[in-house]
Formats: structure tokens, sequence, C-alpha cells
């Protein structure tokens, strides 16, 4: 019963965790040569870091971010909670 509810858990989280709606990044490709080798880098319009659309994207990025943290941290509390139960019953919820 216990592997049964780690495993519901661990699926549960699993599908929330890989759900996420990613904040979009734009794709500008640039190419660049350095000691004659030429790449192509879609991300060097970030190296910006005065320009408001830089700005934008990383508030972005950061609003993500906290939102998922709290999420998480929830989440871990709970199992936390559960732990401390388990610890002060006979019984076992896992």
């Amino acid at each position: 019963m216990r592997k049964i509810i780690y495993t519901l858990l661990s699926f549960l989280f699993a599908i929330s965790s890989f759900s996420q709606q990613f904040p979009t990044t734009k794709k500008t490709p640039t190419t660049i040569t350095k000691h004659n080798i030429s790449y192509q880098d879609d991300y060097t319009w970030l190296e910006n870091i005065d320009s408001e659309e830089v700005k934008n994207w990383v508030e972005k990025q950061n609003k993500f971010a906290e939102e998922n943290y709290s999420t998480v941290k929830k989440k871990v509390s709970t199992i936390n909670k559960l732990k401390i139960y388990n610890s002060a019953t006979t019984s076992q919820v896992l």
C-alpha cells in the first residue's frame, strides 16, 4: 500500500512539473564569427541587459519561477506534514 501511495504521489508531482507553460523566448538568429569559426546564436539579444525587451523577459521568467516555487513549497510542506503525522501515530499514512 505504501508503494502505491508513493508511486501515485510521484506520478502526480511529475504531471504537475511537466505540464508547466514556460514563458516563450524569441529566437533571433545571429551569426557570430570568432577565431575564424562561425556559429549561430539565437539568443544573442539577451546579452543587451539594458534593453526593455530583455528586462521584460527577465521579469516574466522571475514571475514564472516564483509562482512555481510557491507551488513546490506547498507540496513539500504537505509531504513533511504527512511524515510528521506518521512518526507521531501508530497507524501509517505513507
